[in-house]
């Protein structure tokens, strides 16, 4: 990549972060909270822990500020830092700390909200033991978030519809999609006059990949003692194979 490409990249990726996260006095929202951070497994979460982050995530939708988030992390200039070199875990913790912030500033009772982390490797366990089947089975973290069925909640949810996001249309098929509609993603809005409300997802409990079992995510971290090789074993395993 040429010095004017990367220098064109590095200001669309400083100026948008800068915008999501300043603000009039030079502060940085969502730092009013007097608690450390601390991340938490989703499984962690009770029940009126998650309904708050949801409620946030939703509010974040509603505003459009999570597609801004959606659009830094797909447009050209910007993906080209953000994978496939040694910015790769550094760009995606920015992403993450942003998006944290910006959700902490929403409303005051989300100041301490700090982001949840799947943890696949209990997931992954628990498919081992045989005591669940499917991602679906095995986490909360997909159901909760909107999925066919909402663990929280106890239905199932979804609408038979296709969607045109940026210009594609994505096609639902009655006997292998649907659009789901539970929160938050029933607040889902692209770039769309009219907002979507629903995600396509499959109808097919997805399996988990080899990848992102203990053994292999073991690996992936500890064979290499040089950072750009451990990045890439990173990168191309557990997080594509997840994303």
């Amino acid at each position: 990549m040429s010095w004017k490409l990367k220098s064109a990249a590095s200001w669309f990726t400083t100026v948008l972060v800068g915008v999501l996260l300043s603000t009039t006095n030079s502060q940085q929202v969502g730092t009013n909270c007097s608690e450390p951070r601390i991340r938490r497994s989703w499984d962690a979460y009770n029940v009126t822990e998650k309904a708050l982050y949801l409620e946030a995530v939703g509010v974040a939708m509603d505003r459009g500020f999570q597609l801004k988030f959606v659009q830094l992390h797909v447009e050209y200039m910007s993906e080209l830092e953000a994978h496939r070199n040694c910015m790769f875990i550094y760009w995606h913790r920015m992403m993450l700390l942003g998006y944290e912030n910006m959700l902490r500033s929403l409303d005051p009772k989300y100041r301490c909200l700090t982001l949840p982390y799947w943890d696949h490797l209990s997931g992954t366990a628990r498919k081992s033991a045989g005591t669940c089947s499917n991602m679906w089975d095995c986490t909360a973290a997909i159901t909760d978030s909107g999925s066919r069925i909402n663990t929280l909640t106890g239905r199932a949810g979804g609408l038979s519809q296709s969607l045109k996001i940026y210009d594609t249309v994505i096609r639902s098929t009655a006997s292998s999609t649907v659009c789901t509609n539970g929160d938050p993603v029933s607040h889902f809005c692209g770039n769309n006059t009219v907002c979507a409300k629903c995600m396509i997802r499959s109808l097919k409990a997805p399996s988990y990949p080899a990848d992102a079992f203990f053994g292999s995510v073991y690996k992936q971290i500890f064979t290499s003692s040089v950072y750009d090789t451990f990045r890439s074993y990173i990168e191309q395993g557990v997080h594509s194979k997840l994303a």
